[in-house]
Protein backbone atom coordinates (compact mmCIF):
# COMPACT_ATOMS: atom_id res chain seq x y z
CA UNK A 1 0.00 0.00 0.00
CA UNK A 2 1.21 3.64 -0.90
CA UNK A 3 2.29 5.82 1.92
CA UNK A 4 -1.00 8.58 2.59
CA UNK A 5 0.50 11.50 1.08
CA UNK A 6 0.55 9.88 -2.54
CA UNK A 7 -3.13 8.04 -1.73
CA UNK A 8 -4.20 11.92 -0.19
CA UNK A 9 -2.70 13.51 -3.99
CA UNK A 10 -4.69 10.79 -6.04
CA UNK A 11 -7.73 11.83 -3.63
CA UNK A 12 -7.20 15.58 -4.47
CA UNK A 13 -6.68 14.72 -8.34
CA UNK A 14 -9.96 12.95 -8.50
CA UNK A 15 -11.90 15.96 -5.77
CA UNK A 16 -10.51 18.63 -8.82
CA UNK A 17 -11.96 16.34 -11.73
CA UNK A 18 -15.64 16.23 -10.75
CA UNK A 19 -15.34 19.26 -8.73
CA UNK A 20 -16.18 21.91 -11.81
CA UNK A 21 -19.80 22.58 -10.83
CA UNK A 22 -20.24 24.19 -14.38
CA UNK A 23 -19.74 21.18 -15.88
CA UNK A 24 -23.16 18.87 -17.92
CA UNK A 25 -22.80 15.97 -15.61
CA UNK A 26 -22.86 18.37 -12.04
CA UNK A 27 -25.93 20.65 -13.64
CA UNK A 28 -27.81 17.46 -14.69
CA UNK A 29 -27.06 15.48 -11.42
CA UNK A 30 -28.56 19.34 -9.67
CA UNK A 31 -31.33 19.38 -11.67
CA UNK A 32 -32.77 15.67 -11.13
CA UNK A 33 -32.76 15.91 -7.78
CA UNK A 34 -34.22 19.61 -7.84
CA UNK A 35 -37.31 18.39 -10.02
CA UNK A 36 -37.13 14.82 -8.86
CA UNK A 37 -35.66 13.96 -5.41
CA UNK A 38 -32.29 14.65 -3.71
CA UNK A 39 -31.38 10.81 -4.10
CA UNK A 40 -31.40 11.17 -7.97
CA UNK A 41 -28.61 13.39 -7.62
CA UNK A 42 -26.79 10.33 -5.93
CA UNK A 43 -27.22 8.27 -8.55
CA UNK A 44 -26.17 10.42 -11.43
CA UNK A 45 -23.13 11.31 -9.28
CA UNK A 46 -22.88 7.44 -9.17
CA UNK A 47 -23.12 6.47 -12.72
CA UNK A 48 -20.55 9.61 -13.60
CA UNK A 49 -18.23 7.85 -10.69
CA UNK A 50 -18.39 4.80 -12.20
CA UNK A 51 -17.16 5.64 -15.66
CA UNK A 52 -14.57 7.86 -15.00
CA UNK A 53 -13.24 5.43 -12.37
CA UNK A 54 -12.62 3.20 -15.49
CA UNK A 55 -11.12 5.88 -17.40
CA UNK A 56 -8.50 6.53 -14.58
CA UNK A 57 -7.80 2.62 -14.02
CA UNK A 58 -7.05 2.74 -18.29
CA UNK A 59 -5.01 5.52 -17.67
CA UNK A 60 -2.81 4.76 -14.86
CA UNK A 61 -2.31 1.42 -16.34
CA UNK A 62 -1.02 2.77 -19.57
CA UNK A 63 1.04 5.51 -17.67
CA UNK A 64 2.61 8.06 -19.59
CA UNK A 65 2.91 5.49 -22.59
CA UNK A 66 -1.18 6.04 -23.44
CA UNK A 67 0.65 9.80 -24.48
CA UNK A 68 2.58 7.84 -27.16
CA UNK A 69 -0.42 6.32 -28.62
CA UNK A 70 -3.17 8.86 -28.41
CA UNK A 71 -4.10 11.58 -30.21
CA UNK A 72 -5.02 14.02 -27.73
CA UNK A 73 -5.72 16.72 -30.84
CA UNK A 74 -7.79 14.05 -32.24
CA UNK A 75 -10.14 13.12 -29.43
CA UNK A 76 -10.39 16.97 -28.73
CA UNK A 77 -11.54 16.82 -32.84
CA UNK A 78 -13.42 13.73 -33.49
CA UNK A 79 -14.99 12.89 -29.75
CA UNK A 80 -15.10 16.57 -28.64
CA UNK A 81 -16.85 18.49 -31.29
CA UNK A 82 -19.78 15.90 -31.73
CA UNK A 83 -20.00 16.03 -27.52
CA UNK A 84 -19.83 19.33 -27.51
CA UNK A 85 -23.04 19.48 -29.85
CA UNK A 86 -24.90 17.24 -27.92
CA UNK A 87 -24.21 19.14 -24.93
CA UNK A 88 -25.02 22.25 -26.14
CA UNK A 89 -28.59 21.08 -27.79
CA UNK A 90 -29.25 19.41 -24.39
CA UNK A 91 -28.49 22.79 -22.73
CA UNK A 92 -30.86 24.59 -25.00
CA UNK A 93 -33.88 22.17 -24.14
CA UNK A 94 -33.11 22.96 -20.62
CA UNK A 95 -32.76 26.86 -21.33
CA UNK A 96 -35.98 26.22 -23.16
CA UNK A 97 -38.03 25.10 -19.91
CA UNK A 98 -37.17 28.96 -18.36
CA UNK A 99 -39.69 30.77 -20.56
CA UNK A 100 -42.82 28.13 -20.46
CA UNK A 101 -45.50 30.28 -18.84
CA UNK A 102 -45.74 30.31 -15.11
CA UNK A 103 -49.44 28.14 -15.37
CA UNK A 104 -47.55 25.31 -17.23
CA UNK A 105 -44.32 25.07 -15.67
CA UNK A 106 -45.93 23.07 -12.77
CA UNK A 107 -47.74 21.07 -15.07
CA UNK A 108 -44.03 20.48 -17.17
CA UNK A 109 -42.37 19.66 -14.38
CA UNK A 110 -45.15 16.91 -13.35
CA UNK A 111 -44.49 15.26 -16.86
CA UNK A 112 -41.03 15.67 -16.59
CA UNK A 113 -41.05 13.58 -13.36
CA UNK A 114 -43.42 10.93 -14.77
CA UNK A 115 -41.16 10.68 -17.59
CA UNK A 116 -37.96 9.66 -15.13
CA UNK A 117 -40.06 7.91 -12.74
CA UNK A 118 -40.55 5.61 -15.37
CA UNK A 119 -37.02 5.44 -16.70
CA UNK A 120 -36.19 4.66 -12.70
CA UNK A 121 -32.85 5.59 -10.78
CA UNK A 122 -31.17 3.00 -14.33
CA UNK A 123 -31.75 5.92 -16.01
CA UNK A 124 -30.06 8.56 -13.81
CA UNK A 125 -27.01 6.48 -13.72
CA UNK A 126 -26.65 6.27 -17.67
CA UNK A 127 -27.19 9.76 -17.68
CA UNK A 128 -24.05 10.07 -15.61
CA UNK A 129 -22.20 7.95 -17.26
CA UNK A 130 -23.09 9.01 -20.73
CA UNK A 131 -22.51 12.40 -19.85
CA UNK A 132 -18.82 11.71 -18.70
CA UNK A 133 -18.26 9.73 -21.82
CA UNK A 134 -19.40 12.40 -23.84
CA UNK A 135 -16.83 15.26 -21.93
CA UNK A 136 -13.41 14.28 -23.35
CA UNK A 137 -12.10 16.94 -20.77
CA UNK A 138 -12.05 14.34 -18.24
CA UNK A 139 -10.05 11.93 -20.15
CA UNK A 140 -7.79 14.34 -20.74
CA UNK A 141 -7.67 15.43 -17.18
CA UNK A 142 -6.37 12.01 -16.06
CA UNK A 143 -3.80 11.73 -19.30
CA UNK A 144 -2.17 15.11 -18.32
CA UNK A 145 -1.96 14.49 -14.46
CA UNK A 146 -2.47 10.61 -13.97
CA UNK A 147 1.21 9.58 -15.65
CA UNK A 148 2.91 13.00 -13.25
CA UNK A 149 1.10 10.72 -9.85
CA UNK A 150 2.68 7.31 -10.59
CA UNK A 151 6.01 8.93 -11.76
CA UNK A 152 6.06 10.75 -8.31
CA UNK A 153 5.01 8.41 -6.27
CA UNK A 154 7.05 5.45 -8.22
CA UNK A 155 4.80 3.12 -8.72
CA UNK A 156 4.65 0.77 -11.88
CA UNK A 157 1.24 0.92 -13.80
CA UNK A 158 -0.99 -2.51 -13.53
CA UNK A 159 0.80 -3.16 -9.71
CA UNK A 160 -1.71 -2.95 -6.60
CA UNK A 161 -0.83 0.35 -5.70
CA UNK A 162 -1.94 1.43 -8.71
CA UNK A 163 -5.51 0.19 -7.70
CA UNK A 164 -5.01 1.99 -4.47
CA UNK A 165 -4.34 5.16 -5.82
CA UNK A 166 -7.57 4.59 -8.22
CA UNK A 167 -9.49 3.91 -5.43
CA UNK A 168 -8.30 7.29 -3.54
CA UNK A 169 -9.53 9.15 -6.98
CA UNK A 170 -12.52 7.28 -7.15
CA UNK A 171 -13.42 8.73 -3.35
CA UNK A 172 -12.52 12.14 -3.94
CA UNK A 173 -15.04 11.98 -7.27
CA UNK A 174 -17.66 10.34 -4.90
CA UNK A 175 -16.81 13.07 -2.32
CA UNK A 176 -18.27 15.69 -4.82
CA UNK A 177 -20.98 14.32 -5.98
CA UNK A 178 -21.91 13.82 -1.74
CA UNK A 179 -21.40 17.14 -1.34
CA UNK A 180 -23.82 18.38 -3.85
CA UNK A 181 -26.37 16.11 -2.94
CA UNK A 182 -26.59 17.17 0.50
CA UNK A 183 -26.62 20.86 -1.01
CA UNK A 184 -29.88 19.78 -3.32
CA UNK A 185 -31.45 17.86 0.21
CA UNK A 186 -31.03 21.15 1.89
CA UNK A 187 -33.52 22.68 -0.87
CA UNK A 188 -36.84 24.02 0.45
CA UNK A 189 -39.24 21.81 0.53
CA UNK A 190 -42.19 24.16 -1.28
CA UNK A 191 -40.63 25.01 -4.17
CA UNK A 192 -43.03 26.88 -6.78
CA UNK A 193 -42.85 27.68 -10.33
CA UNK A 194 -40.29 30.47 -9.98
CA UNK A 195 -38.25 28.22 -8.64
CA UNK A 196 -37.89 26.00 -11.16
CA UNK A 197 -37.81 29.10 -13.91
CA UNK A 198 -34.65 30.35 -12.46
CA UNK A 199 -33.10 26.43 -12.21
CA UNK A 200 -33.91 25.74 -15.41
CA UNK A 201 -32.38 29.04 -16.82
CA UNK A 202 -29.79 28.38 -14.72
CA UNK A 203 -28.59 25.35 -15.23
CA UNK A 204 -29.41 25.71 -19.05
CA UNK A 205 -27.44 28.07 -19.44
CA UNK A 206 -24.43 26.94 -17.71
CA UNK A 207 -24.90 23.43 -19.99
CA UNK A 208 -25.02 25.68 -23.14
CA UNK A 209 -22.37 27.74 -22.84
CA UNK A 210 -20.51 24.86 -22.15
CA UNK A 211 -21.14 22.91 -25.17
CA UNK A 212 -19.91 26.55 -26.92
CA UNK A 213 -16.49 26.11 -24.91
CA UNK A 214 -15.97 22.40 -26.08
CA UNK A 215 -16.62 23.08 -29.51
CA UNK A 216 -14.60 26.28 -29.72
CA UNK A 217 -11.43 24.41 -28.11
CA UNK A 218 -11.60 21.40 -30.51
CA UNK A 219 -11.77 23.74 -33.70
CA UNK A 220 -8.83 25.96 -31.61
CA UNK A 221 -6.82 22.84 -31.30
CA UNK A 222 -7.80 21.49 -34.58
CA UNK A 223 -6.61 24.83 -36.52
CA UNK A 224 -3.05 24.96 -34.02
CA UNK A 225 -2.45 21.45 -33.77
CA UNK A 226 0.31 20.03 -31.16
CA UNK A 227 -0.78 23.77 -29.34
Amino acid sequence: MPEIWILAWAFVLGLMAAAPVVGPVNMIAIRRGLVMHWTRTMWVGIGSVAFETFEVAAVMWGGGALMDYIDVDKIRLYVGLPAAGIIFLLGLLILRKAFVPSERIMVAIRAERLSHRRRGVVGDVFAGAGLTFLNPATFIWWIANAPAWLRTAEITPGSVPMWFGVAAASCGMACWFTFITVLVRLRPQKIGPRFFRVANGLCGLVVTIMGIVMAVSALAHNANPGR
